[in-house]
């Protein structure tokens, strides 16, 4: 349906901006509430902000780290879509060199990081659990704010309907979205009453705490399970040689010396100690669709990727949707149901997650659905693959020179050990207070989200 504004000419001259986009009327509507309402400029709140702009800066490769002396390197993909959680398991490391050349990309607890450049969809404030050894992409900038207004409630205000529409007002390019620093101060920040911002304080506190606790939650399961199977005691290192013999390569059908490396072996003859089953006994499996970007649509039903799923939950990250006549053609075929594991294969291959609650949506060609079988714990499928010993499986199997793949017949043959059944309803148990602790964080955050857009529209 068509939507037009008419902007009177005196309201563009000066601007520099002239896209129909930039005058859409709800963003229009969004400006006009908080600018009627008591608010400042972000510029006139920040205390101190910048954003690092790295030069021949690069991700090390595994082989090239050095634990002692390089830090790592906080990406936008490391951060959840709604700000709570960072992934620091994930996060790359770059070399000692950049960690002194560079020392305003260093984070510190409390910033605010606004995604500005690439999707620039995120915010989030640095947790206390991202090591200080950490610099952060040039994608995003991190400011302080000066007394007077709590980053808590910048947080919210800035994730709320409110400071989104105005955030994705001032994105210019076309492919790779970009907020200036000029643009990114002139947001309006809507400015409440102390004891409201104090309450959004609190909410926005526990939400974070919550989070990290299912964090830790699920950090705790998945130690058991490496404990209880004793892989912490196992010297699984990388040897700097080592050889195959040709009938292994023959039985294998793999000639690269990465397949070989003795610590898969050490870790395969380990877990066959534990009455392990192949992923292919334990349930049955449906591959999603590719329907290619041009079926792609601003609303409709969520069409879900491989980077909309994490082990701890769907999110909505980048979301792209399908038109509800498309999808109620694929629904039957592709639509994911209650239970089953959502497992990656493409890209980033080996995330598993069960689905907990409904979705009226398509899955992509780069996930397999998987129904596991009546009795199979599925949280405990699940975690053993999100852990150290199905990624080990993962990474010795998947190829690809450019794109990440782990082929369907891989993932059917990947070996799960089979604990006893206690340990694994206490890992099941552990696994869904984890999901409803980190719901839990979502839901205050909402309600903090809630509470401003309702100050707002008044």
């Amino acid at each position: 349906m068509a939507v037009w504004s008419i902007i009177n000419k005196n309201e563009i001259e000066g601007s520099s901006r002239i896209d129909a986009e930039y005058y859409q009327p709800n963003i229009l509507d969004a400006a006009n509430a908080v600018l009627k309402s008591s608010h400042s400029t972000l510029g006139s709140l920040v205390k101190n902000g910048y954003r690092v702009v790295y030069e021949n800066t690069k991700i090390l490769t595994e082989e090239e780290v050095n634990h002692d002396k390089d830090c790592l390197f906080m990406q936008a993909a490391n951060i959840s879509s709604d700000g709570l959680s960072f992934d620091v398991e994930n996060m790359g490391y770059v070399h000692e060199a950049d960690w002194i050349r560079y020392p305003k990309g260093r984070v510190n607890e409390g910033e605010i990081l606004i995604e500005v450049k690439g999707q620039a969809e995120k915010v989030a404030i640095v947790p206390s659990y991202v090591p200080e050894r950490t610099l952060v992409s040039g994608t995003l900038y991190k400011l302080c704010l000066k007394k007077g207004l709590s980053h808590e409630y910048l947080f919210a205000y800035m994730s709320s309907r409110y400071g989104k529409l105005l955030r994705d007002r001032l994105k210019t390019n076309t492919l790779i979205a970009y907020v200036s620093k000029p643009d990114l101060y002139s947001i309006p920040v809507y400015l409440p009453g102390k004891e409201t911002e104090q309450e959004i304080k609190e909410l926005i506190k526990e939400s974070y705490k919550v989070v990290q606790e299912a964090k830790s939650m699920y950090s705790k399961a998945e130690e058991i399970v490496l404990v209880e199977i004793g892989l912490r005691k196992l010297d699984i290192k990388d040897d700097l040689f080592y050889t195959a013999s040709l009938n292994e390569v023959k039985d294998c059908n793999r000639i690269d010396a990465e397949y070989y490396i003795p610590k898969y072996k050490i870790l395969m003859h380990h877990i066959a100690k534990f009455s392990p089953q192949q992923l292919d006994d334990l349930g049955r499996f449906k591959k999603g669709i590719e329907p290619g970007s041009e079926k792609y649509e601003d609303q409709g039903a969520p069409f879900i990727r491989v980077s909309n799923i994490s082990k701890m939950e769907l999110n909505d990250n980048n979301q792209k949707y399908l038109a509800k006549e498309y999808y109620n053609e694929l629904r039957r075929n592709y639509e994911p149901k209650i239970d089953e594991m959502l497992l990656t294969k493409d890209a980033t291959p080996g995330i598993a997650y069960i689905l907990k609650e409904k979705v009226e949506g398509i899955i992509s060609g780069g996930i397999i659905r998987v129904k596991l079988n009546p009795g199979v714990k599925k949280e405990y499928v699940a975690l053993v693959i999100n852990s150290l010993i199905g990624q080990m499986q993962i990474k010795r199997d998947a190829g690809g020179a450019i794109i990440n793949h782990w082929r369907p017949d891989q993932i059917r043959a990947m070996v799960i050990p089979m604990l006893s059944q206690p340990i694994q309803e206490k890992i099941e148990e552990i696994c869904l207070e984890s999901f409803n602790k980190r719901k839990e964080g979502k839901r205050l955050l909402e309600q903090a989200k809630s509470k401003i857009e309702a100050m707002i529209d008044r």
